[in-house]
């Protein structure tokens, strides 16, 4: 009997003992805080978030969204930074954001260490970390790409709205369309990342010669006269306009460019995404500068074709 006693004694004691290790072990876990930050226009946006949505699906631990730096960016100053405000809310994201607490006490850093080289460790467990990067690697949410690109479904454009009506009926009415993105604006302020007119001409080249009668939509900010210097301008090769971005709606430019069956890109995240979630992705042909930005071109998806940039100041 004594034996007995004793027996379950040791037990109740052994998985109490366990329950107060496993309590130890969760509430250490629930108290871990990871937080990506959130900077740049929307294309480094949708980088970035995919990026937090891929560290959620491995790690299995929510992750929450900093976006204090548009605060920052827009109380300076300076013509030569491009006005950037926070443009995830054009999806229907279910999107969590840190308090000041959990900002004040999530102050272990993790550093993307070279841009556009997808390092495997960033997405390992770093406990508490507060993640800061672009992340601009396919490789990031290769394992999720199907729910990034649910993720990334855009608003419809209403019937209203005449503007961009007009081109998604011209887009979709001719055999052939092709997306031109040319980046200018405020690239023209950084030495080297300005493409050259050589990389446009000979994506033209490669899209005439491998596409039937195509027709090709130039997108453009603040570099109309620079556009019409450059292309004889008619019913093959047109100018979508401004007034997307005029209007602070240049996530419409994205539904444009989507909806073209082939691309040429710029050196710029948000003709990537355009590209990757669009038609020119599945069905079409995808042309991309190289190298893309800095000797580097891991950016750029294996089905695409590289075409030399020759970047210019």
């Amino acid at each position: 009997m004594k034996i007995l006693i004793f027996s379950v004694s040791f037990s109740f004691f052994y998985l109490l003992h366990l329950f107060f290790i496993l309590y130890y072990i969760i509430s250490k876990a629930s108290k871990e805080i990871r937080i990506v930050k959130l900077c740049g226009g929307l294309g480094n946006q949708m980088f970035q978030y995919a990026y937090g949505k891929s560290l959620e699906h491995k790690l299995q631990e929510k992750v929450l969204f900093d976006v204090s730096w548009y605060k920052y960016l827009n109380k300076k100053k300076n013509e030569k930074l491009t006005k950037r405000e926070y443009g995830l809310g054009i999806f229907n994201l279910k999107i969590s954001f840190p308090t000041k607490k959990q900002l004040k006490k999530c102050n272990n850093k993790t550093f993307e260490k070279k841009s556009y080289i997808y390092d495997e460790e960033l997405l390992q467990n770093k406990g508490s970390s507060y993640y800061v990067g672009y992340f601009q690697n396919e490789k990031y949410f290769k394992d999720i790409k199907d729910n990034i690109k649910k993720i990334y479904t855009f608003p419809k454009i209403h019937d209203t709205d005449k503007f961009n009506q007009q081109w998604i009926n011209k887009i979709k009415n001719v055999k052939n369309s092709v997306f031109i993105h040319i980046r200018r604006a405020d690239y023209i302020y950084l030495d080297g990342w300005v493409l050259s007119m050589d990389y446009y001409k000979k994506a033209i080249e490669y899209i005439k010669k491998n596409v039937e009668n195509p027709t090709f939509f130039i997108f453009c900010y603040q570099c109309k006269d620079y556009v019409e210097e450059q292309f004889k301008l008619d019913d093959t090769i047109q100018f979508i306009g401004e007034t997307n971005s005029i209007n602070n709606e240049n996530w419409k430019d994205m539904v444009l460019m989507k909806e073209c069956k082939y691309a040429i890109i710029a050196n710029s995240s948000f003709s990537w995404w355009a590209a990757w979630l669009g038609r020119a992705n599945e069905e079409g042909i995808v042309i991309a500068p190289s190298p893309f930005i800095k000797n580097n071109d891991e950016i750029i998806c294996d089905n695409w074709i590289k075409i030399n940039s020759n970047n210019s100041s």
